[in-house]
């Protein structure tokens, strides 16, 4: 079968559904086309203090960084049309 819809891989191929993406488009991308950059910095709280967390022994962690995309191979970038025919 050419498709594992369990594994969400069509052809052995890796999927990742999103919804920020417009119904009906998809895009392909070749390896090493895109790679996440970021600073390298990593900030990192936590707290006991939300709630009802100190009763249920619960800790909040919160971590944030900033990462952008960046494109290395514009043309290993491909928009689809994947509406039905």
């Amino acid at each position: 079968m050419p498709v594992d819809s369990a594994a969400r891989r069509p052809w052995g191929v890796p999927v990742t559904v999103t919804t920020a993406v417009a119904a009906g488009t998809g895009y392909m991308l070749s390896g090493g086309a895109v790679q996440l950059a970021t600073d390298g910095q990593i900030g990192t709280e936590q707290s006991e203090a939300t709630g009802d967390d100190f009763a249920r022994n619960a800790v909040r962690l919160r971590c944030e960084t900033r990462v952008d995309l960046a494109v290395l191979r514009p043309l290993g970038v491909v928009q689809l049309d994947v509406t039905a025919a």
